[in-house]
């Protein structure tokens, strides 16, 4: 049998800044462990190895993962800051994350807006491209079918704010 002796924390956020009121994935990237702790930096917690989470208000934050091996007991921590700001005049969520090859996107603003939404692939490669105009209170349907099973970043450019999501 082979015991693992060593244990690396690691994990990929969805962007250095993100905004307020929609949930954003992190990848978990660590070795060795079977137990994990994600600590969100605002007093919530959870124990799952990938992580979701949705940060309600705007601040700077340090996210923490903890990864331990329950029959060595070694582990290991990282942090990485992030920081939420709130969307000038208007709120964009994705839904449902994981998809299955279908995706909402909702948005609320005070006039019409114009959207670009690139996605990118784990590695950085963009692998889609969609502009369309939101007005005001609406919805988006945006069918991800096409891409395989794997994680996925959505940037979109709201007249110059910039936002992402991670979806799988």
């Amino acid at each position: 049998s082979v015991i693992i002796d060593s244990v690396i924390s690691d994990f990929i956020k969805p962007a250095d800044t993100v905004y307020s009121g929609s949930q954003f994935s992190y990848f978990n990237n660590s070795s060795g462990a079977d137990i994990w702790l994600w600590d969100f930096g605002d007093g919530n917690t959870t124990n799952k190895e990938q992580a979701s989470y949705t940060y309600s208000d705007s601040g700077r934050y340090n996210i923490g993962l903890y990864a331990e091996n329950s029959l060595t007991g070694c582990n290991a921590t990282t942090k990485q800051d992030i920081v939420v700001i709130d969307l000038p005049d208007g709120k964009i969520s994705v839904g449902p994350i994981p998809s299955l090859g279908n995706i909402e996107v909702r948005y609320n603003f005070s006039e019409d807006r114009s959207v670009n939404l690139l996605v990118h692939n784990i590695i950085g490669q963009e692998v889609y491209e969609e502009a369309f105009i939101a007005d005001k209170l609406g919805t988006h349907d945006l069918d991800v079918s096409f891409l395989g099973p794997g994680i996925y970043f959505l940037k979109f450019s709201v007249q110059g704010a910039t936002r992402s999501n991670q979806t799988i």
